[in-house]
């Protein structure tokens, strides 16, 4: 059986013949004479492709557009009686803020667009398995609910985002699900290192130039604002990005607009931004580095990503995933970790967040030579650190009670694991077994992790 398609057009012996063409080219054919509100059974079975009528009533079009955003958000959309400049096979935007494609007039021509809509939707959907949300590997309370925003909102028309965080976080990955999460999934993911290039050259490859601007230049350039059209550009980094920029990148979120290097001509742009910095932004605000009126537009829609210390139950999970990454890059099985190298890997505080994490298992993966990755296979060079093993507590002159240092240490580890015993005794360096009695001598509650609070 082929493709099937849904095919809503007001006039009978138009959309006979069209049914017709599509059957001849080996699609599957619903038809929808688009009088009546669409049968919701036909909405919930599966629809590969939808080429709508124009003509058709414009409440019924709007019943069929959400009930197939609902139930078949991935379908491609073809429109029918387009017209206007953009050629078949183009993207527009169309009622609402969906995206469809322009079909051709000629009814010869109508199941190769068809076909490529179809190649085209199968590729958004093998992005958004490769690249979407469900990719972020965490069993953090934090995270999830975070990935629950980052999906709200990716399916928004919000015009710009600002991911917040330290360097290694993953702000780079995010960017991209959110850019595959969303409805702009079809068109360019455009990623821009702020801090690369001096300011006249990131200018230029932002924006693009007319011919004779300059010197070298021997001919007109598109920039990369309008290679991402319709998508969206992601900026890494935005507060390394120069002031004199900064007004221009304001316009374009103010007017959707701008102009080439040594162009006069105002070209309009639909893109999404997302932002990314390790700075704080605020502070960069006060010494005069970043303009207060580009932070407030892109601060629409801000989000903090925490850090993996904040994260530790996250460690074990991204550890073995490493694991298996570099194991299918040399051909071999995953490497095992033993359960003190896993200790170890709990009890450090990793500064360069999960990069770091990925530098350290890929040299553990290479050091243990096929065998288990032990403990000494573990080092945390990226940052010149070890997780301390010298004493950092001097001894008062009075002395302590030794008992009451280590019930104190064993509640700080448990309230900064929320709970998590196999973390807590990771961060003490000692065997869960032997928190657990240290839990019964000291009469501390051994809190289920159902009783965490909410982050």
């Amino acid at each position: 059986m082929g493709p099937r398609v849904l095919l809503l057009h007001d006039d009978r012996a138009l959309r006979s013949t069209l049914a017709e063409c599509l059957e001849r080219g080996g699609f599957e054919v619903v038809e929808d004479a688009g009088k009546s509100v669409p049968d919701s059974e036909i909405l919930k079975t599966r629809i590969d492709l939808a080429i709508l009528s124009l003509e058709s009533a414009g409440h019924h079009r709007r019943v069929l557009l959400d009930g197939l955003r609902t139930n078949c958000p991935d379908t491609p959309i073809l429109l029918l009686g387009a017209g206007g400049p953009a050629g078949a096979g183009d993207l527009v935007p169309f009622d609402g803020g969906v995206q469809a494609l322009v079909a051709p007039t000629d009814l010869g021509e109508l199941v190769e667009t068809a076909r490529r809509a179809l190649e085209r939707s199968q590729d958004g959907r093998e992005a958004r398995n490769r690249y979407g949300l469900q990719r972020i590997l965490t069993q953090s309370k934090t995270m999830r609910s975070l990935l629950d925003l980052l999906r709200q909102v990716a399916r928004t028309e919000v015009a710009s985002i600002l991911l917040r965080g330290e360097s290694g976080t993953g702000k780079d990955l995010i960017a991209r699900a959110i850019h595959y999460e969303s409805e702009r999934a079809k068109r360019p993911f455009v990623t821009v290192m702020c801090t690369a290039l001096q300011e006249t050259l990131l200018e230029n490859d932002l924006f693009g130039h007319e011919k004779g601007a300059y010197t070298d230049a021997k001919d007109r350039k598109k920039g990369l604002f309008e290679m991402a059209e319709g998508g969206s550009i992601f900026l890494n980094e935005i507060g390394d990005m120069g002031p004199g920029l900064q007004a221009k990148l304001l316009r374009v979120l103010d007017e959707q607009t701008f102009c080439r290097v040594g162009g006069t001509v105002d070209i309009r742009v639909d893109v999404r931004i997302i932002a990314a910095t390790n700075r704080d932004l605020e502070k960069s605000i006060q010494n005069g580095t970043f303009r207060a009126d580009l932070f407030y537009r892109l601060n629409i829609f801000p989000l903090t990503i925490p850090p993996l210390r904040d994260r530790l139950e996250d460690v074990p999970l991204l550890a073995h995933h490493f694991l298996e990454l570099v194991g299918r890059r040399y051909g071999r099985p995953a490497t095992p970790i033993s359960p003190e190298g896993l200790s170890k890997l709990q009890a450090y505080d990793w500064p360069g967040n999960v990069r770091e994490l990925r530098n350290v298992i890929e040299r553990a993966c290479l050091l243990a030579k096929g065998g288990r990755i032990e403990t000494d296979h573990l080092q945390f060079w990226r940052m010149g650190a070890e997780p301390s093993t010298q004493a950092t507590i001097d001894l008062p002159p009075g002395g302590v009670n030794l008992d009451r240092v280590e019930k104190d240490l064993i509640v700080q580890a448990l309230a900064r694991t929320r709970g998590n015993q196999s973390l807590a005794a990771g961060l003490l360096g000692i065997t869960r077994y032997r928190l657990r009695s240290r839990l019964k001598k000291y009469g501390i509650p051994s809190r289920k992790r159902s009783e965490e609070p909410a982050p």
